[in-house]
């Protein structure tokens, strides 16, 4: 679909240092499919960068159709050992449980009750 294609080519460029381009294509990639998952993540990340609050759009990223893994991870790391920062850690590793974050959330359920 055209928004999960723009987001993808957002994150490109977010990894690529390219933080305009990629801002232009997380925005267009959400005016395409204000649901768009990977569109918020791309959003989080860019607002991370810019140290604004990434948690709306982390929020929304694991609310659509396709859930981002990395934004369970996000969230859990940013909500900590609370119920809710439990429950996205263990959302996360049911879903990448060898992922990049896999350590640090892994570290955080062990404070979990």
């Amino acid at each position: 679909d055209r928004a999960l294609l723009l987001a993808l080519q957002g994150r490109l460029a977010y990894e690529s240092g390219q933080l305009a381009e990629a801002q232009g294509l997380g925005e267009a990639s959400l005016e395409s499919n204000s649901h768009c998952a990977a569109g918020h993540l791309l959003l989080a990340l860019l607002a991370s960068e810019s140290r604004q609050s990434p948690l709306e759009h982390l929020q929304r990223a694991i609310e659509g159709a396709r859930p981002e893994a990395e934004a369970f991870a996000r969230l859990a790391v940013s909500e900590g050992a609370t119920p809710t920062g439990c429950a996205h850690a263990r959302r996360y590793l049911r879903a990448a449980p060898q992922g990049p974050d896999a350590r640090s959330v892994n570290r955080l359920l062990s404070q979990c009750p």
